[in-house]
């Protein structure tokens, strides 16, 4: 009855590990400080991320291919604030505001559409 059991958790937690081929592991990430506006965006749907914060933040969703993928930041802390979105661990698009003008503020918004598998 142990053996059952174990080769039955030992079968549902490889089941559960499998890649799945249906969707693409986004992250995005950004680094700044004071940052004021983390928004991100997958067709029409927008969710924020907890703010305020300084330093470097990630976060990771799974969403079908094909989807059109925005990043949306703003910072008041007077530094770099970058942005940047990986698909399946791969780079796709960065961009940073180096606040050259002095005001404090710093804004970032980039768009990336997945390519369909």
């Amino acid at each position: 009855m142990k053996t059952g059991m174990l080769l039955f958790c030992l079968a549902a937690s490889l089941i559960a590990c499998k890649k799945d081929n249906q969707n693409a592991k986004v992250t995005y990430r950004v680094t700044g400080s004071g940052v004021s506006q983390f928004k991100i965006s997958n067709g029409a749907t927008e969710h924020y991320v907890n703010i305020p914060f300084t330093g470097t933040r990630d976060t990771t969703v799974y969403l079908a291919y094909s989807t059109n993928i925005k990043l949306d930041l703003k910072a008041d802390g007077g530094t770099t604030l970058q942005g940047t979105i990986f698909v399946n661990n791969v780079l796709v698009s960065t961009l940073s505001d180096a606040d050259i003008d002095g005001d404090n503020k710093t804004e970032v918004k980039l768009a990336y559409l997945i390519p369909g598998k």
